[in-house]
């Protein structure tokens, strides 16, 4: 079966899971970052890039 295939069979039986809209509330508080944060994924983890937000926040 194809992808489009699934994506109707998973719509029938599954319609509230078939929704693709955006649901991360916290996005709007990351894209102002977004930049920045792709300047440091060059060279920098995941992980310490979120201790620096964090820190820069408090």
């Amino acid at each position: 079966m194809s992808e489009a295939d699934w994506a109707k069979l998973i719509k029938v039986w599954f319609p509230d899971l078939a929704d693709r809209k955006l649901r991360q509330v916290t996005w709007a508080e990351i894209d102002p970052h977004r930049d920045y944060i792709k300047t440091l994924l060059e060279t920098t983890t995941v992980t310490t890039i979120h201790q620096r937000l964090r820190d820069d926040r408090s």
